[in-house]
């Protein structure tokens, strides 16, 4: 009879491995579909917006090559020959690297970012690679300094919570948050039948849109719909409470798959922070803007790294705590932290998006001026936060390993740290 751990082995190694040639193959279908002209064709897209479909082939090429690892360690483990991972003077000579990248190679790839975005044929050669250096730096340089000295297990626990963060946990964050979405739209729309005002505009809308793809247009005629109190109802809803609930109740989806091991709570911390890492580095390879827009796009999108990161490092420390200490408290009380983070986020920028929209509809929705042009300082505020934050804990449980009464309190169980 095989043990459980050799089952998830091979499910991991049959899992990566299709996850792997998913990737491939959708990248190479629309590197067929772009260079054919009918990828653009079909989602609108103009020759201007062509560097955003190369960076979408690029992204799923990238996202193939790195669930390989998983695969790859999986299988030798499952053959009986597994890898054990990175030396102590290994492991310090990739951390100068991350830093070296951070510093060095980051803001070159910004800077030359920048430049190819303003040349059309430059923008589709230069800038798919330059977004995978852009979006992954600060992914990598998190992994490091997050993970630094804790027990993060063997190369493949490492790259198998990875990869699941990578795929399943956008995979079934996803799909959940259509359901909603659409169960949203069928209430406001049952709510707005009683208004044939609101229905004659909707109707108006819904064939304008089969029609033509002209935003001017589009928002000529949504500025009704959009304005609609539960219209804005709905959409709060939808991304700064229901979003938050369902993305960190499934993004720590590798340490669910780790829970039977009863792993300490600085080893959930550390799967937790991967998968979140994985879910963050999906998102925001993903992120298609126009090339004028790329710089902005990229810029906005960093700090979300660590938002996710966070956030998850902070469920998976609480489901181990659970798990192995019976502290259920602590796991309501970091769940709650993380959903609140991210809800408060994601509210803040739903406003500042919707405070730019309602000036290009003439409206007066959101009538809080002062309070919409502080909110790129509080985001950035809490952007620090977040990277402080994973700093913080990283410090305070290799802190709790080394002496054995804070460890007492914050894990339970004795810590091997590298």
């Amino acid at each position: 009879m095989k043990s459980p751990t050799n089952t998830l082995t091979i499910l991991q190694f049959l899992f990566s491995l299709l996850a792997a040639a998913t990737f491939f193959l959708l990248s190479a279908g629309m590197l067929v579909l772009v260079i054919s002209g009918q990828l653009a064709e079909l989602t609108g897209s103009n020759g201007a917006d062509a560097s955003a479909l190369f960076i979408w082939v690029t992204a799923a090429a990238v996202f193939g090559i790195l669930t390989l690892p998983s695969a790859l360690f999986a299988l030798l483990s499952w053959i009986g020959k597994p890898y054990q991972g990175l030396k102590p003077s290994q492991q310090l000579t990739t951390s100068k690297i991350s830093f070296f990248l951070l510093v060095v190679v980051f803001p070159a790839a910004l800077a030359l970012g920048w430049v190819v975005s303003r040349h059309h044929w430059a923008s589709m050669v230069a800038l798919p690679p330059l977004h995978v250096l852009a979006v992954g730096i600060p992914v990598f340089w998190l992994a490091m300094v997050g993970l630094r000295g804790l027990p993060t297990g063997s190369p493949q626990r490492i790259w198998g919570v990875f990869s699941s963060g990578l795929v399943l946990g956008p995979a079934i964050s996803m799909i959940l948050e259509i359901i909603a979405g659409v169960l949203i739209l069928i209430a406001v729309v049952v709510i707005l039948s009683f208004d044939p005002e609101m229905m004659s505009n909707l109707e108006r809308l819904t064939t304008l849109l089969e029609q033509t793809t002209n935003p001017d247009q589009m928002l000529e005629y949504g500025q009704a719909f959009l304005s609609n109190p539960w219209v804005i109802t709905g959409i709060f809803l939808l991304i700064a409470v229901i979003t938050p609930l369902i993305e960190e109740t499934f993004k720590p989806i590798g340490v669910y798959l780790l829970l039977h091991r009863r792993i300490s709570p600085a080893e959930g911390f550390a799967a937790g922070l991967l998968n979140g890492l994985g879910f963050a580095l999906f998102e925001s390879m993903l992120v298609s803007a126009s090339s004028e827009e790329w710089l902005s796009t990229v810029l906005l999108r960093a700090p979300t790294a660590g938002l996710h990161g966070l956030t998850t490092a902070l469920v998976g420390y609480g489901l181990a705590s659970a798990v192995t200490q019976r502290r259920y408290l602590r796991l309501v009380g970091c769940f709650s932290a993380a959903v609140l983070l991210h809800g408060v986020w994601n509210g803040l920028t739903l406003i500042s998006a919707g405070y730019s929209l309602q000036s290009a509809m003439s409206t007066n929705v959101i009538a809080i001026p002062g309070f919409v042009q502080i909110i790129p300082v509080i985001l950035v505020f809490l952007a620090g936060m977040t990277f402080l934050g994973i700093i913080l804990i990283n410090r305070r449980l290799k802190q709790a390993a080394a002496t054995p009464d804070l460890e007492g309190k914050m894990n339970g169980v004795h810590l091997t740290v590298n």
